[in-house]
C-alpha cells in the first residue's frame, strides 16, 4: 500500500528484483485503483496533489482501473 503524501511530494517507484507481480495500492489514487509491476526496471512517477496521487511517467509498469 501507499499511505497519502503531502502537496506536491513526488514518488519514484522501480521494481528492482523480478519475484513475480508486485502491486501497489495508493491509499488514494486519481488515475485508477493500484499499479502493476512485472518486470525488472517497471516504474513510476507520482505526485500527489489534493484529490490524491497523480501518474506523472510510467515504464511498462500497468495501471489497473
Amino acid at each position: 500500500s501507499l499511505a497519502n503524501g503531502t502537496e506536491g511530494q513526488l514518488k519514484i517507484i522501480s521494481m528492482k528484483t523480478d519475484g513475480g507481480s508486485g502491486i501497489v495500492t495508493p491509499a488514494s489514487f486519481v488515475n485508477g485503483s493500484s499499479i502493476t509491476f512485472d518486470d525488472v526496471e517497471d516504474t513510476i512517477v507520482l505526485m500527489y496533489q489534493s484529490t490524491g496521487w497523480v501518474v506523472l511517467a510510467r515504464q511498462n509498469s500497468t495501471v489497473n482501473a
